[in-house]
């Protein structure tokens, strides 16, 4: 997946995120945004670049579509709909520890 693709999913992902109910996302036992500061942060020095976020993008993506293909026989190879994105997108901001590690 290109950067540019990466960052038009986050995007989206963080469109359907702000539609979301904030009690849904305050009820994680952690919160989503330090998760995914410590997952994407690999050289651990505090600090996330660009790279290092649209790399961890792009497992996030790789780990939660290798997941669906198995259950969802309508999925194509590399590609979501827009019904699997949203469901990609809520497991990802309710449930970080779901994908991509």
């Amino acid at each position: 997946m290109t950067p540019f693709k990466t960052l038009l999913a986050t995007a989206a992902a963080l469109a359907v995120m702000s539609s979301m109910p904030l009690s849904a996302v305050a009820q994680e036992a952690t919160p989503w945004p330090e998760a995914m500061m410590k997952a994407a942060d690999t050289n651990k020095d505090g600090m996330v670049t660009r790279q290092e976020f649209l790399d961890h993008m792009g497992k996030m993506w790789d780990a939660k579509h290798t997941q669906m293909m198995k259950t969802d026989t309508t999925m194509k190879s590399g590609m979501m709909d827009s019904k699997q994105f949203t469901s990609f997108a809520r497991a990802m901001f309710v449930d970080p520890g779901k994908i991509g590690g």
